[in-house]
């Protein structure tokens, strides 16, 4: 627990420079490495199509080739991977490629795999994203004596969702959009809702947590961006980071 509070501060950090830059993304995509062990990645950003396939739009792959992208496109409809991603996208998918693919039949991603390094991966993304944007990580490792422990994975289901929204934040927030209003305005209820939201986890992840209905997370969320300002996610998340370095 104590690395996953370490990584987010160092996440916080950056995001809380005076001049939010491109450069940023660079910066969270070295502590994911550090943090993680992963010696590849994906950071997504993309759309459903007019045929609902996945449009990779602006995504930007990191230790491997571009290669991958193009590759990868001319197989993604038979990637039962991706199926399980656009149904539930928060949803952390954690795979052995060999061994999975070898068990669906499927030699096009045996090769693709084999010929891109990646003995594991790690897919996680965040439930939804600002208009019909697709946000998500795919995280890489080439050695197949590494799989992704249990610990692992827990600090990727904390790590990854922070990266992206704070990622969605310095693309998509406007000064008019930012709010300063502190989080002790919401009741204590609220404010744990809040931050488990701007971290990342959907409304049944919240509801799950705390065995409500997702009606009743809606309520408090709706109840907390009323008293705290804000009209949508990256604006909260903005208002979470500000509150942190307060």
């Amino acid at each position: 627990m104590r690395e996953i509070t370490e990584a987010c501060h160092q996440m916080m950090a950056v995001a809380r420079a005076p001049h939010i830059s491109q450069g940023a993304r660079a910066k969270w995509v070295s502590l994911i490495q550090e943090h993680l062990g992963v010696d590849g990645l994906v950071w997504g950003i993309g759309a459903f199509d007019a045929s609902g396939q996945i449009d990779l739009g602006q995504s930007v792959v990191y230790g491997r080739s571009e290669d991958l992208f193009s590759d990868y496109q001319s197989v993604s409809q038979k990637d039962p991977v991706t199926t399980a991603f656009t149904q539930a996208p928060s949803q952390l998918q954690i795979i052995c490629t060999q061994s999975f693919y070898r068990s669906q039949a499927n030699d096009d991603l045996l090769d693709l795999t084999a010929k891109h390094r990646i003995a594991h991966l790690a897919l996680i993304g965040l439930p939804h994203a600002k208009g019909d944007d697709l946000l998500w990580m795919t995280l890489y490792r080439s050695e197949a004596h590494r799989p992704f422990d249990e610990s692992e994975q827990n600090k990727i289901r904390f790590i990854v969702p922070m990266a992206l929204t704070l990622d969605m934040l310095t693309r998509s927030a406007t000064p008019a959009s930012v709010s300063t209003m502190p989080l002790s305005s919401c009741t204590p209820r609220e404010r744990e809702m809040v931050l488990a939201f701007a971290q990342g986890d959907s409304n049944r992840d919240i509801a799950n947590r705390w065995h409500l209905s997702t009606a009743t997370v809606r309520t408090h969320l709706r109840n907390a961006y009323k008293k705290l300002g804000v009209k949508n996610k990256a604006s909260l998340v903005n208002l979470v980071v500000r509150n942190h370095n307060d």
